[in-house]
């Protein structure tokens, strides 16, 4: 029960992408063994560069295995892979493929329809988990209207069923000189 679907926006700078990072590996990956997680993000370089710096600044005092190639692996088997796509076609490559849980940064750079598609990747065949996405974002690009609708809308009509808005501005941040 509860929302599979939980949203993450906002300002710059309050922690966001943080936030969702230390969810999926300090908490989800260390309850449920084996858990394949997907942290994905348009831009290859940039999704690679944040991936290592949550790595280095959330899980200093966690044991995990780190590759270049961009996979976390933890004791229990549980791990997150890095992937991105420089289109929107790119969503294409993660089409039957199978993720417990999927962090898409910059979720408004996609459109509704791939949205979807890295949706019908979410799924598992573990007994006890349920599979679920956090999308980050700033408002605008090509997805801003659907990710209204699905996150920012229900959240202010307190009418969320399968979806959760946290609310972000700079003023989360304590650690920001902005």
């Amino acid at each position: 029960d509860g929302p599979d679907q939980i949203g993450f926006g906002g300002a710059r700078v309050p922690g966001k992408s943080h936030g969702a990072f230390a969810q999926v590996a300090l908490d989800d990956c260390q309850r449920v063994a084996e858990l394949k997680g997907l942290y994905i993000r348009k831009v290859a370089k940039n999704a690679k560069e944040q991936f290592e710096d949550l790595r280095r600044n959330v899980l200093k005092q966690v044991s995990h295995e780190y590759t270049r190639s961009g996979v976390i692996t933890f004791p229990n088997g549980s791990k997150i892979v890095t992937g991105h796509f420089r289109t929107e076609n790119d969503v294409d490559q993660y089409l039957g493929l199978e993720y417990d849980v999927i962090v898409i940064e910059e979720a408004t750079s996609l459109s509704l329809a791939k949205y979807k598609t890295l949706r019908d990747s979410n799924r598992t065949s573990k007994l006890n988990w349920r599979p679920r996405i956090y999308a980050t974002t700033n408002p605008g690009n090509v997805g801003h209207v659907w990710f209204k609708e699905r996150f920012i809308t229900p959240a202010r009509k307190d009418s969320e069923t399968d979806t959760r808005f946290i609310f972000a501005t700079v003023d989360d941040n304590r650690f920001s000189d902005s």
